[in-house]
């Protein structure tokens, strides 16, 4: 996020005197962070309701066969024999589904992948933005596959943990990033019309006293004057 509106600011840079937008980007990074941390909490959630074991799960606990009872079919009783793991380790070993690695992943990137679409607008380059999000979403498969690499999770839950990431920001950012959009740009348009209003203003008032010191002139010479100094301003530089 930070990188996008670097990037923005020197666009902006370029074209208007333009300030670090700071007000701007702690709006959006603190619904970012909300948006992480409802992931975070839904993933452990899923974690602790439907568990399911990992991978590598016998390596981690390597259980006695010999004094589990396979008659009863699914087994919820077994004795760890693995003395060189903590017990974390062999808890841990039991929650794979979903994938949290996936899941906050793939949060980030669909979430500053919808940040760059809806706010950043580069006018020097047009492939700019797509480049960006297809990195992000490329950064977020690559992580989820060296959770299957590294048999830490199933495919399974891996997909599942994109799905849930990839919801959850669409939701967080369709309902509190896009309404921060909406307020920043009503903002923005107050601020361009006091800017043009003030500017309009001083023009009169300039032109008021020029003709009154120089002397008499009729009301529609007057009126004629002033359309025509409007015509020429020109935007103002104004400071988000």
């Amino acid at each position: 996020m930070v990188l996008a509106e670097f990037l923005i600011y020197l666009d902006k840079r370029s074209r208007t005197n333009t300030s670090w937008p700071t007000a701007h980007v702690m709006k959006h990074l603190g619904v970012f962070l909300f948006g992480f941390t409802v992931n975070e909490l839904f993933t452990i959630a899923l974690k602790q309701r439907v568990g399911q074991l990992r991978p590598h799960f016998f390596d981690v606990c390597k259980p006695d066969f010999n004094a589990i009872n396979c008659s009863q079919g699914f087994i919820t009783e077994y004795t760890c024999m693995n003395t060189h793991v903590s017990q974390r380790e062999i808890r841990e070993s039991r929650l794979s589904f979903p994938s949290g690695h996936a899941s906050l992943s793939m949060y980030c990137a669909v979430y500053i992948g919808y940040y760059i679409q809806v706010h950043m607008s580069v006018t020097y380059s047009s492939v700019l933005k797509p480049a960006l999000q297809s990195v992000l979403v490329l950064l977020a498969v690559l992580n989820g596959l060296t959770r299957i690499n590294d048999h830490k999770h199933h495919p399974i839950d891996v997909i599942a943990g994109f799905f849930f990431g990839a919801a959850i920001a669409s939701f967080v950012f369709g309902t509190l990033g896009l309404k921060i959009q909406k307020t920043s740009k009503v903002t923005l348009d107050q601020k361009v019309s006091e800017t043009f209003n003030a500017a309009s203003e001083t023009a009169r008032m300039s032109l008021k006293k020029k003709y009154l010191y120089q002397g008499e002139v009729s009301c529609d010479t007057t009126i004629s004057i002033l359309e025509e100094e409007n015509a020429k301003e020109t935007p103002m530089d104004f400071v988000l």
